[in-house]
């Protein structure tokens, strides 16, 4: 009787050793797996930050390209305004030049 408890003790023993071995190891898995996640939920949330900012960026870029446009337009507007008023100021001057023409030949051809 001694000598099967000493075994069932040994046995007990192994058994205990092998169950708090496997115990430690699932623990071990257990906080790999955690860290695992931590760190895909961490690069989940910067390439979300990534989205974000590149999104606010292209906004940016997006109203400063139609703020371009506002103005290109604008200037645009201004020089057919320029460019129709320098031709009504030219076809006046030489309406003018004409009149001034026909005015010294008219004279010149009276005092001759």
């Amino acid at each position: 009787m001694i000598n099967k408890n000493k075994i069932d003790k040994k046995t007990s023993l192994e058994i205990f050793d092998t169950l708090h071995n496997s115990y430690e190891s699932k623990l071990d898995y257990l906080t790999t797996q955690e860290k695992l996640l931590y760190r895909q939920n961490k690069l989940i949330d910067n390439k979300e930050n990534n989205i974000d900012k590149n999104k606010n960026n292209i906004k940016d870029k997006k109203d400063l390209l139609h703020t371009i446009r506002r103005k290109l337009e604008y200037t645009q507007k201004d020089n057919e305004v320029f460019i129709t008023f320098t031709w009504i100021f030219r076809t006046i001057l030489l309406i003018l030049s004409l009149i001034i023409l026909s005015i010294l030949g008219v004279k010149l051809k009276g005092d001759a």
